[in-house]
């Protein structure tokens, strides 16, 4: 999985044993909701006053990832879940690149919103497990490239 995703150039399987499991493209690539923009609704008149010209903007992205973490031993796990997440503590904002998409998402850290242990991790000769990654997005219609 070397070579399909960076965060802020680093690659994220050989840093931190992540590789993003089914779904993540479908996350991804979902289009922004558009805020609600001038509406009046006049009694006395059909339908719902709107103003033609006015410029559409869009509400902040959330991104709900479908992880997967491996490793080599219980000791290799904990060093690479403990530098992401210290990674995803100390991040403001931050540079995901999808390679094979060819786009940078700038994205900062949400939650956590699920963990599952797929493996025993003490004396373990492979660690596993799952996570949702939830990142929120402030720019869903720009398209950052990859520097």
């Amino acid at each position: 999985m070397i070579g399909f995703s960076n965060i802020n150039g680093l690659d994220i399987y050989s840093t931190y044993g992540i590789i993003f499991r089914q779904g993540t493209y479908a996350e991804l690539l979902k289009a922004a909701k558009r805020k609600k923009g001038y509406e009046f609704d006049h009694n006395d008149q059909n339908g719902i006053e709107t103003d033609p010209d006015e410029v559409p903007v869009y509400e902040r992205q959330v991104y709900s990832l479908p992880i997967f973490i491996e490793a080599d031993s219980d000791l290799q796990f904990y060093s690479r879940y403990n530098a992401f997440k210290s990674f995803l503590y100390n991040s403001k904002e931050f540079d995901l690149d999808m390679l094979e998409m060819g786009r940078r998402f700038k994205v900062r850290y949400s939650d956590m919103t699920s963990f599952e242990k797929l493996t025993i991790i003490k004396g373990a000769n492979k660690v596993g497990c799952y996570f949702t990654l939830q990142l929120t997005d402030d720019y869903p219609t720009a398209n950052f490239p990859i520097v």
